[in-house]
């Protein structure tokens, strides 16, 4: 099936949701705005559901989308957001996916602004759950970040966004993909893999983990990681000289991390792929880390 929508740009019907299957509501405004695509609110038959409008659609982007209703079609996971399908309607080519009404985890912590160490450790558990799940099936996100999390009606976390996710036998970096919001939480060897003898930028398993060393931070800092750097290069000098945020103390907008979390994080961070932790250590240390608050 990815190859077929990859050599002939055709999502098989499958994958594809009937005229007339999704109404719009709100106030026929987006729910939120992203770089390359705008979320609505509609509805599927009962069920509230997240449509997300690509702004504008190229020849490859046609073939990125069906990619990612391929992968994101197959997932059944509680910490892994529902997908239903593409749909065609006035906004074009839209991917219709669960709504989830607490938004991403990085609105949801501004909204909720918490000092609980046990709360946000229960989130990190939650996402690492469903990392666990696409990575036991081969499956690399590619884009693991806050705006990349949603928070569900049960205050659960769940990953979302497909957009890079690629099968780990697979894994050629897409062109582009080095967008300015993802720079902030990517492996040093996508940004320079001659650094460790690699002839091209690749996404692993290993740069996954790294991804989600970032995103833990940024759950119990709540600010985005080296949010100090205007400029992306500079992030990427900063990075590959082996530069990683600073350990937290608490204050009114962050928790101080617990030593577990801030260890298993600066092994997340390792600038070698092969000594980052595999997602079955990560799930047994935050473990530790919930027993003990």
């Amino acid at each position: 099936l990815k190859k077929l929508c990859r050599n002939e740009q055709i999502c098989p019907v499958l994958y594809t949701l009937p005229s007339g299957a999704v109404r719009l509501s709100g106030n026929g405004r987006p729910s939120a705005f992203g770089g390359f695509a705008d979320v609505w609110e509609g509805e599927l038959g009962k069920r509230r559901v997240a449509v997300k409008a690509m702004r504008q659609l190229a020849e490859l982007n046609i073939q990125d989308l069906c990619l990612e209703a391929v992968v994101w079609k197959s997932l059944r996971h509680p910490n892994v957001t529902d997908f239903f399908g593409i749909y065609h309607n006035e906004l074009g080519l839209c991917l219709v996916s669960e709504w989830m009404p607490h938004g991403t985890v990085t609105e949801y912590l501004k909204k909720n602004p918490s000092g609980n160490r046990l709360k946000l450790a229960s989130i990190i558990m939650d996402v690492t759950k469903g990392l666990s799940y696409l990575h036991q099936n081969g499956i690399i996100h590619g884009d693991i970040k806050g705006t990349n999390i949603l928070i569900d009606a049960r205050g659960e976390a769940c990953l979302t966004d497909f957009g890079l996710a690629t099968l780990s036998y697979s894994n050629k970096l897409p062109t582009g993909s080095a967008g300015r919001g993802c720079l902030r939480y990517m492996a040093p060897e996508l940004m320079d893999p001659e650094s460790i003898g690699l002839g091209k930028a690749t996404l692993s398993l290993q740069s996954d983990i790294y991804s989600f060393g970032m995103t833990m931070w940024e759950i119990f800092s709540g600010d985005i990681p080296f949010s100090d750097c205007r400029q992306d290069a500079t992030v990427i000098l900063r990075v590959c000289k082996g530069e990683r945020p600073k350990r937290l103390l608490g204050t009114t907008t962050s928790a101080e991390l617990p030593n577990g979390i801030w260890e298993l994080i600066q092994r997340c961070w390792q600038p070698d792929p092969e000594k980052r932790p595999e997602v079955a250590d990560i799930l047994e240390c935050v473990e530790s880390v919930l027993v003990v608050q």
